[in-house]
């Protein structure tokens, strides 16, 4: 930066002083103690475009840096809901797997029903036609009408659960006389 065009100031103030009352040594010579004081200050007219070009730099690396916390976030937000997904679908899978196994371990000893009225689907399970086992080659199989099964099941009957109705149990005519609000 020495070779930079500057505007220099100096300033400096000297003097001596007498040890007598009116400054007179009666042209003796001066005994005393001789003080300056000086002031030098350097302000550079043009430094060639360094700081601007160090501020830009910073901005520039400021400006990244919020690139990357952003994309940090985002990514740890992307991560975090496919996680999530993954967890639900996994808690889906699980239900369904536990679902079926009960209704196979229940189907054949009279209490599968219990359960899917406790589970809310007695409605979407018991509608519709419900068939037995598979008899593939069989000629006299029970059939619906003249409607002829692609898998060869004997046809057992149709259901029409009707949901809010047929979950609730009859109540006996000699309870609601004693209690009228079993209605």
């Amino acid at each position: 930066m020495d070779n930079q065009p500057s505007c220099s100031v100096s300033a400096v103030a000297s003097g001596d002083y007498a040890r007598t009352v009116n400054g007179e040594t009666g042209g003796g010579p001066r005994s005393g103690t001789a003080t300056s004081i000086g002031l030098q200050g350097r302000i550079p007219l043009y430094q060639g475009g360094l700081p601007s070009a160090r501020i830009r730099q910073a901005q520039a690396l400021e400006g990244q840096a919020l690139e990357l916390r952003i994309a940090s976030e985002r990514a740890v937000v992307a991560t975090t809901r496919s996680a999530f997904a993954d967890y639900q679908a996994a808690m889906d899978a699980i239900k369904a797997n536990e679902v079926a196994v009960k209704a196979n371990e229940l189907a054949l000893e009279g209490i599968r029903y219990w359960d899917l009225l406790r589970w809310g689907v007695a409605g979407q399970v018991l509608k519709g036609d419900f068939y037995g086992a598979a008899y593939p080659g069989a000629i006299n199989l029970r059939k619906k009408g003249t409607a002829i099964d692609p898998a060869s099941r004997w046809f057992v009957t149709s259901k029409a659960f009707r949901t809010g109705t047929d979950e609730k149990w009859p109540v006996p005519q000699r309870e609601v006389n004693i209690n009228p609000k079993l209605q």
